[in-house]
Parts: C-alpha cells; sequence; structure tokens
C-alpha cells in the first residue's frame, strides 16, 4: 500500500479488525475497495466479483473469530471446476470437502 488509509493502515491481522467502532466499518470497507482497485490497476487481473463482496468480508471477519473460525467463500463463477453449474451449494462444498478422500 502505498497511499495512507485511516483504518486500513491499523489492520494486520482480522482481530485488529475488531478493535474499529462497528460505525466506522463502511469506511473500512470502502478503504479497502480503493486499494483493491489500485493494486489490480497496477498488476492487472479481474476483481468484479471481489468487489462485489468487500462488505460481506469484512463483516463477516467482524464477526466470526477468524482466523480460528473456518469461512468457505464462493466468490467468482468457477464452479464448473467442481463440478455441474446446476447443483446446489450444499451438493458443492459436499464435493469440495470430499475430492481428496
Amino acid at each position: 500500500m502505498n497511499k495512507k488509509y485511516k483504518y486500513l493502515d491499523e489492520i494486520n491481522f482480522p482481530s485488529d479488525l475488531k478493535k474499529i467502532p462497528e460505525t466506522k466499518l463502511q469506511k473500512v470497507a470502502d478503504e479497502l475497495r480503493e486499494e483493491m482497485i489500485n493494486a489490480v490497476s497496477v498488476t492487472g487481473g479481474h476483481l468484479g466479483a471481489s468487489l462485489g463482496v468487500v462488505e460481506l468480508s469484512v463483516a463477516l471477519h467482524y464477526i466470526f473469530d477468524t482466523p480460528h473460525d473456518k469461512l468457505i467463500m464462493k466468490i467468482n463463477n468457477n464452479l464448473k471446476k467442481y463440478g455441474s453449474k446446476s447443483k446446489n451449494l450444499s451438493e458443492t462444498l459436499e464435493y469440495i470437502l470430499n475430492r481428496n478422500k
């Protein structure tokens, strides 16, 4: 990060997010989105799916005890890697979790 951020610069671990008042979480999301756009503008790549889940990601890390609580998120359209697009989420998760057994 080259730019200085009021909140994002203070977050090094998921637990640091919990030190920020809940009323400021939208600001955290705004800073995170801005940093993502800045990074991708330099490195290239896709960010559409990631931009769509910024608030969700901040909220999940704020509410849950990550990385101790395990989260599974699907934020792109790569379901075809795991099976038919017609599978529902529970079938897909079961396949992902059991594919190496």
